[in-house]
């Protein structure tokens, strides 16, 4: 697997997405629903970044863990933090002492609910509009206006936000079913363009917009 790269199990259940220094594991929606997935997540950046400990690299440990098509949330959980357990071992013998419980990375493993997951099946779509553009994803979406300027000290901008996943999930569809939707809105038509379609959205300006 490569950077910002995922593997999904052959019966469609279990995602494996690999991000810089993080690794995250997470149950994807299917029939009958369940409201809660499981999910479990490892951040490795300190480990990797600055004790410069190569024995977490993501990479080495999903080389290690060896996750196969077949396994399932709980194998492929088992496996990652065994693999840790090795990346401990290995820095541990190449310093010469033991690694203290802080400088371990320390999974965590939750649940989240269905719909902020995104399916397999929808990827996020690049938003063209008259004088902006944007991605929108399942269960998230913002776009910056086109004056903003986040060249300088104290940046400039303008921000709408998707108020909730629902919101989100309402303009992906309508984008998805029309990817030209937003083409001759612009910005300043925008937020009624959106209320006009009871999306809901949060407007984020800086201190001094």
């Amino acid at each position: 697997m490569n950077d910002t790269t995922k593997m999904v199990t052959k019966d469609g259940l279990v995602r494996v997405t690999r991000e810089a220094y993080q690794i995250m594991v997470e149950e994807l929606p299917r029939k009958p629903v369940q409201k809660q997935l499981r999910a479990w997540r490892v951040h490795t950046g300190w480990q990797c970044n600055t004790m410069h400990w190569d024995e977490y690299l993501p990479q080495n440990l999903l080389m290690w863990a060896d996750i196969a098509e077949i396994d399932s949330f709980a194998v492929i959980v088992q496996k990652l933090e065994g693999a840790l357990e090795k990346a401990a071992g290995l820095a541990a013998a190449r310093s010469g002492v033991a690694l203290a419980a802080f400088e371990r990375p320390h999974p965590v493993t939750g649940t989240q609910y269905y719909l902020k997951v995104t399916p397999e099946t929808e990827q996020p779509i690049e938003v063209q509009g008259r004088d902006f553009v944007f991605t929108v994803g399942w269960s998230k979406w913002s776009v910056f206006s086109p004056s903003s300027d986040f060249n300088q000290p104290d940046p400039y901008y303008s921000e709408y936000e998707s108020s909730s996943p629902a919101a989100a999930r309402k303009l992906y569809k309508i984008l998805k079913a029309d990817p030209n939707a937003l083409r001759m809105v612009s910005w300043s038509s925008l937020s009624g363009w959106l209320r006009e379609r009871n999306i809901g959205y949060e407007t984020h300006h800086s201190q001094w917009t």
